[in-house]
């Protein structure tokens, strides 16, 4: 769960599904959002909402989102067609719920989208299609920082015409010169000590997490959970050897071991009763290389 000033951002339930078909059924959506014209029933819904939910491609990752003034769902948030490779995708959000359009809540919902997607996922560049009559959507863009891309002339037919699509891009770029505070993430999801281990756990295999800070009310950091510590380690021994070489990149000067690397080269440093190098080489063992 991505938790923002005055949303938040939850994965997919199955109890999710009347609100899809509803959202997806309005005609001002389906005009604005570019989407699908034919209509959804629900069982249609209802096999799209699995497939989403049991989706292991990680090419598509919905979000729920939530006012947190009522606890309500009033839209949703997406980033689709993850290119891991090239590091980008497509960004996408709707407010449905009329009572919370017009708050600055697209642009809130934006901004946490980019932030997991930068900032938690990695990627390059997000990029969306917006509708050339929808000038709303235009200045949305225009305020998050997106740039214009190109413009694909009649590419979407609706109301018996032709009308362009804006491509919109946003890149991963920080200044040099840019303020702390600018750069610094405002959207972080940390546990409380209050919490229990179940609902750590829950956060962490939801944010795929490797390490989840446990943060009191003063901000002050209590301790860091791993991955290993609340699943513990699943590694098995490989069935068969695999003709992979491994190359360890060990070339810098340990400047920040000093005083250790003095005396003792970096690879050569014990973590625990091994080396360092003895430790990286048996992970790698383990899976057959």
């Amino acid at each position: 769960m991505i938790i923002g000033e005055n949303i938040r951002l939850r994965p997919l339930k199955k109890s999710d599904k009347d609100l899809f078909f509803n959202w997806r059924n309005d005609l001002t959506f389906i005009e604005m959002a570019l989407s699908m014209r034919l209509p959804k029933h629900e069982m249609l819904e209802e096999t799209w909402l699995d497939n989403a939910m049991t989706d292991i491609s990680n090419r598509h990752i919905y979000f729920i989102i939530e006012a947190k003034d009522s606890d309500e769902a009033i839209g949703f948030t997406a980033l689709t067609n993850v290119d891991w490779i090239s590091r980008n995708g497509a960004g996408g959000i709707a407010i449905m719920h009329p009572d919370y359009r017009g708050k600055g809540l697209s642009t809130e919902s934006f901004r946490a989208l980019f932030d997991y997607g930068f900032n938690k996922l990695n990627l390059h560049k997000i990029w969306t299609h917006v509708h050339s009559a929808n000038p709303a959507s235009i200045k949305l863009h225009e305020r998050l920082g997106c740039t214009l891309e190109g413009t694909l002339k009649q590419h979407y037919y609706w109301d018996n015409a032709y009308h362009d699509a804006l491509q919109y891009g946003i890149l991963k770029q920080i200044p040099l010169e840019s303020e702390v505070s600018e750069i610094l993430r405002t959207i972080i999801t940390v546990a409380h000590p209050n919490d229990s281990m179940e609902k750590i756990k829950e956060m962490m295999m939801e944010l795929r997490s490797e390490a989840m800070p446990v943060v009191n009310d003063a901000k002050e950091l209590v301790e860091i959970i791993h991955w290993e510590d609340v699943f513990g380690s699943n590694q098995k021994a490989a069935s068969e050897h695999m003709d992979l070489p491994v190359v360890v990149m060990a070339g810098g000067k340990g400047t920040r071991l000093r005083p250790l690397t003095n005396v003792i080269p970096k690879p050569l440093i014990p973590v625990g009763e091994k080396t360092m190098l003895e430790t990286i080489v048996e992970s790698f063992t383990q899976y057959g290389c």
